[in-house]
């Protein structure tokens, strides 16, 4: 018997409601005598019998029978703008619906599932400790199973902008690791050959329908993976661990709040590395305070970022970060210096460009006027402030890169010059649709 035939026998020809809702009951289970109510429209049987092969019928039939207590729950991913849809992947199956609390076009509260598609992506996995290693050219995650409980090696790093733990521990962060601490030379060979603990911090993700909560952060809140972090730079510091830290983005969020638990200790085995980070005017003095140490070059953004926070960190409060630097000592006493001299060159005048670049295009000319802007920089500012997900077109996923690097990565990595335009036009008009 196929998914049709048994969706059809389980009651997905039963209407409910007036013939205009579109809703039928999934089965005569579902129909509120125990547990929710279970909604779903009958065009939708086809597509599971495209999806779901025969062998699993029963599983995934089983298993949608459980959102009448699970739905919106643990494992589902919930929309960031409507606390109402959730998505749950049951196998290869990703169910969209919403729950309604309310009468709903003359039919009781319930379950209504609206859509089913193929899975979004491999699992997510929880914040905390996870071993990088390098194989060939690649880098990948070692067992994931069997996560470390310690940091072991001499390079870490922390996350911000990432889909999944694949993403950020195998794409994103390497290459901002070895631009930091893996130079060509005796560093390049310690980490190439030791491979670096990479510290998960889970994010937002965003689908074609918008940004979701994902399973894992919804078992885990920020204090909850600050209280982590906290544990593995105390246990690294006990053991005497000198530890390189590349943290990215929001991952400098993170630090700070783990810092704020552990004001009293002294962290001096650790250097940290500031990649394209969150504004750190608060997150300087907590450093400072427990003893950690600053790499040399402090902190990077591509210069074809334009973000809020690089925009804080590098003009709106760099006075209070030069000053605060110079109390790491007389090594940092330059950079400082030369944070100050490029608030008015690099912030006022770049910033300024950019928006009368934006300022001055017209709608029905935009594709073709942003191929034309000198150093791409339409393109660039857009996957910034969109938080494009897309390591090939987010500069912001690049801070090791000149803006030159990142215009050639961006071309090559996406087959041109113009599909490097159509992918970030592709993921934000996903997220306008979804506003």
């Amino acid at each position: 018997m196929n998914m049709k035939q048994l969706a059809t026998q389980a009651g997905f020809k039963q209407v409910m409601g007036s013939e205009t809702t579109g809703y039928v009951f999934l089965s005569e289970m579902t129909d509120g005598r125990a547990g929710r109510r279970i909604y779903i429209r009958p065009e939708l049987a086809p597509k599971f019998a495209a999806l779901v092969s025969e062998s699993r019928e029963n599983f995934v039939l089983h298993q949608l029978l459980q959102l009448r207590a699970l739905a919106g729950g643990l494992t589902s991913y919930s929309n960031q703008s409507d606390a109402s849809e959730h998505k749950t992947q049951i196998g290869d199956v990703t169910v969209t619906y919403r729950i309604s609390q309310e009468l709903r076009d003359g039919m009781q509260p319930g379950v209504f599932i609206s859509d089913v598609n193929g899975p979004l992506f491999g699992r997510g996995n929880l914040p905390g400790l996870y071993k990088v290693i390098r194989r060939g050219k690649n880098w990948q995650i070692e067992d994931q199973g069997n996560a470390p409980s310690s940091i072991d090696t001499t390079n870490a790093s922390i996350n911000g902008l990432a889909d999944n733990l694949r993403q950020a521990a195998a794409e994103t962060m390497p290459p901002m690791v070895e631009n930091a601490y893996g130079q060509a030379g005796a560093n390049q060979t310690q980490l190439y050959n030791e491979g670096f603990t990479h510290f998960y911090y889970p994010q937002s993700i965003k689908i074609n329908d918008g940004e979701w909560k994902t399973p894992e952060q919804k078992q885990s809140n920020h204090q909850h993976c600050a209280s982590k972090l906290a544990r593995a730079l105390v246990d690294a510091q006990n053991r005497s661990r000198k530890v390189q830290w590349t943290i990215h983005g929001a991952g400098s969020n993170l630090l700070k709040s783990a810092l704020q638990q552990l004001q009293d200790k002294k962290l001096d085995q650790h250097e940290v590395m500031l990649m394209a980070p969150g504004p750190i005017v608060d997150l300087l003095p907590l450093m400072q305070r427990t003893g950690m140490n600053l790499h040399s070059d402090i902190m990077k953004y591509s210069e074809a970022e334009i973000s809020v926070s690089k925009s804080r960190n590098t003009l709106w409060d760099a006075s209070k970060i030069a000053s605060q630097l110079r109390r790491f000592g007389r090594q940092h006493e330059q950079k400082a210096d030369l944070i100050q001299h490029q608030v008015w060159k690099n912030g006022f005048i770049f910033v300024g460009k950019t928006l009368v670049n934006l300022a001055t295009l017209g709608g029905s000319t935009i594709a073709q006027q942003a191929l034309t802007l000198p150093n791409h920089g339409f393109r660039n500012s857009l996957a910034s402030i969109g938080k494009v997900a897309d390591n090939r077109v987010n500069p912001h996923l690049n801070p090791h890169l000149s803006r030159d690097e990142m215009n050639v990565q961006a071309a090559k990595q996406a087959g041109g010059l113009a599909n490097s335009y159509k992918v970030t036009f592709k993921e934000l008009i996903k997220k306008v649709r979804s506003a």
